[in-house]
């Protein structure tokens, strides 16, 4: 037999266990802020993950391999269609397999809530050290 045939099947996508969230947003979900956070299910196979949000065909967002299943965009998305999906990585950042592809809305209307850059303001605050107050001083 050859080791080819040997080879694993892609990871694939499987249901949330009963203390899991569903993946957010859901397929054919209209936002109500821009831009929306996205989680998905934990891939048993996987080491990282890598978000892949499409309007149209073109890319519109690409994460950076990442070992969390939730992903806070850090700037606005323009309203309109997306598709989203998320790459299942192994140790290496080979691709082992993707999860289901799902559509969601921008509406124009949609407040714009934006997350921090929690890594860029860790980097601005290195070193700073919070001002102790006490009550005599006050």
């Amino acid at each position: 037999m050859s080791l080819a045939l040997l080879a694993l099947a892609p990871a694939a996508e499987r249901a949330p266990r009963p203390q899991e969230l569903p993946a957010y947003p859901a397929d054919g979900q209209v936002m109500k802020v821009n831009p929306p956070g996205f989680r998905w299910t934990p891939c048993d196979q996987a080491a990282a993950y890598r978000l892949e949000v499409r309007a149209d065909a073109a890319l519109a967002l690409v994460s950076e391999p990442q070992r969390s299943t939730v992903y806070p965009p850090l700037r606005k998305l323009k309203p309109g269609r997306y598709q989203w999906r998320v790459v299942y990585l192994d140790a290496g950042k080979a691709e082992l397999g993707v999860s289901a592809t799902r559509r969601f809305e921008v509406p124009a209307n949609a407040p714009e809530l934006l997350m921090p850059d929690v890594a860029a303001l860790a980097r601005r605050l290195a070193g700073v050290r919070p001002i102790q107050a006490t009550l005599s001083r006050l």
